[in-house]
């Protein structure tokens, strides 16, 4: 085909040309930032200007598990006004006796036992009305005395009465 010195002088321009535009490509793609690209702009949305479609209503009618306060609903259902509980008292009639007091009712469990080996002392986990405490053996709280406990059951005394408390 193309023998001798033609050869050459068309096959080194070639070959000259194709690596160029190889390199050249390469070039290209690692270098995009050098070209500027014009798009179109647009001008900027702002949030505001967008309003929210959905409309939320809330169902604000119970009590607050938290401040104990009662909520009062006006009639067309949209956020009441918040005012604490009140207690009433009823008027009693003047010549009507009076009734016996009601008993307080007391809540306690008896949680369990931190026992220290070494020294043998113990102390007891118990929740009185919801609020948990420790208790040391012998330690008065209000009219009740805690006496003995153990890992199954706890005694109190209270108004001179022997009352067992199980785990």
């Amino acid at each position: 085909m193309l023998k001798g010195k033609k050869g050459i002088y068309i096959l080194i321009p070639l070959n000259i040309f194709i690596w160029g535009f190889f390199v050249y490509r390469f070039y290209k793609a690692y270098n995009e930032s050098d070209e500027t690209v014009i798009t179109r702009v647009e001008a900027p949305v702002k949030l505001d200007d967008i309003g929210d479609t959905v409309v939320y209503k809330l169902n604000m009618n119970y009590q607050d598990p938290f401040l104990k306060k009662e909520v009062v609903v006006r009639s067309n259902n949209l956020i009441g006004e918040v005012k604490p509980k009140q207690n009433l008292k009823k008027a009693e009639p003047k010549n009507k006796h009076k009734e016996d007091p009601v008993k307080e009712v007391l809540d306690i469990k008896y949680l369990g036992l931190v026992k220290n080996n070494s020294s043998g002392f113990a102390t007891a986990i118990v929740s009185i009305n919801g609020t948990s405490r420790l208790i040391k053996q012998d330690e008065i709280i209000g009219d009740m005395c805690f006496k003995n406990f153990t890992n199954e059951n706890l005694t109190v005394m209270k108004n001179k009465e022997k009352i067992v408390i199980q785990k």
